[in-house]
């Protein structure tokens, strides 16, 4: 048994980062381990995160009562001083779900041309690039707004052991300079689900796009596509972000064929009425956890070829797998699933498959205990 504290940046669904603590958290107490929480903001559904963990700490309570841990496992932290304050008292656990420490810009794609990026970070270029769309309105040199961002990275990268939950992630860290030997690599658990039989032969068949309305998710893209798709379908968007009112100028001519919902804790209700689940990235995502889920769910897949998601979709199997950005590709995906149920039937169902088989909860807890049997204090 390990006495874990898990650090967020958020109490809250928030997103996937989120999502994957409070399961984490829920399934390591249900196997002996006690994890406490702790975040710097509140969301709304507050006390729903909270419930999966022993106590939920802010940082002014954890230094006041200093509890001990075997581990802290930093998930998400937004400073270098908070980040040195945990370093001082606990032996520190990186947990990288995404580009946000390595990239000024978190989204580790160039800004105009919008292709990936494969560079490790290095002051001078990644500073210039954050800062090439922010120009206007700057009230000091770029350079001078990149160096909290060098000094949080470098403290990231003194940490001894690392976490990720993809091949795509380690491959990239250990581009970035992190040693091979000090990431672990821990599958997530996908939740299964009994779902009870549903007639979708007389509906219009749904299509569903899940994750943070930003530029790098790529809805974009797929709102690009939809005029394309012959078949007859409409479109379920679930999620908000800075890029919603864009979208939802651009879905305007498409009227009742594209709805726009806010993001849940419940995404299951959208997933249980889907027909098929587009992931339209363009940023490299480092893994995706919707895509799992709804293979879960046992709902075929359609996505471009980016970061994290050959580790999961497997093209012809469960799901269409399309070069990036090949928008006709994927208009002409979507129509192949419409025009095919009994093909998008048996995808789904090789998709649940899949992940029944690598990302069970007797392999993630395998993963765990292993992780820490190797680094308990």
């Amino acid at each position: 048994m390990a006495e874990i504290l898990f650090v967020g940046e958020y109490c809250g669904f928030v997103g996937g980062v989120e999502r994957y603590m409070a399961r984490a958290a829920y399934l390591l107490s249900l196997h002996g381990h006690h994890v406490s929480g702790l975040s710097f903001h509140e969301s709304s559904d507050a006390r729903l995160f909270a419930s999966s963990f022993k106590r939920m700490f802010s940082f002014e309570k954890l230094l006041k009562e200093q509890p001990k841990f075997d581990m802290v496992v930093v998930h998400k932290i937004p400073s270098t001083k908070y980040l040195r304050e945990l370093k001082k008292r606990y032996k520190v656990v990186m947990f990288i779900h995404d580009h946000e420490y390595y990239c000024p810009r978190k989204a580790y794609y160039h800004p105009f041309t919008r292709k990936n990026c494969s560079r490790a970070y290095s002051y001078l270029p990644c500073t210039l690039c954050s800062s090439l769309k922010r120009f206007q309105g700057l009230h000091e040199p770029p350079f001078n707004l990149g160096l909290p961002f060098r000094r949080l990275w470098r403290e990231v990268k003194n940490c001894d052991k690392f976490i990720v939950i993809s091949s795509f992630m380690r491959g990239v860290l250990i581009r970035q300079g992190i040693p091979e030997k000090a990431i672990a690599l821990i599958p997530p658990a996908i939740g299964h689900y009994e779902i009870p039989p549903m007639d979708k032969s007389k509906d219009i068949p749904r299509l569903l796009v899940l994750g943070q309305l930003v530029k790098g998710k790529g809805v974009d893209q797929l709102l690009k596509a939809l005029p394309l798709v012959r078949g007859e379908c409409t479109l379920d968007i679930l999620g908000t972000g800075n890029d919603e009112s864009n979208l939802k100028r651009q879905a305007a001519p498409l009227g009742d064929r594209v709805h726009f919902h806010n993001w849940t804790s419940e995404p299951e209700k959208y997933l249980a009425r889907a027909y098929a689940v587009i992931l339209p990235w363009r940023w490299q995502e480092p893994f995706g956890l919707v895509g799992p889920e709804a293979q879960a769910h046992k709902l075929p897949l359609i996505g471009f070829d980016v970061g994290g998601i050959r580790e999961y979709l497997i093209d012809g199997e469960n799901g269409i797998l399309l070069p990036p950005g090949d928008i006709p590709g994927m208009a002409r995906a979507i129509d192949t699933l419409l025009e095919n149920p009994d093909t998008a039937r048996r995808m789904g169902e090789n998709g649940e498959k899949l992940v029944r088989e690598r990302f069970s909860e007797d392999r993630f807890i395998a993963g765990w205990n292993a992780f820490i049997g190797e680094n308990m204090q």
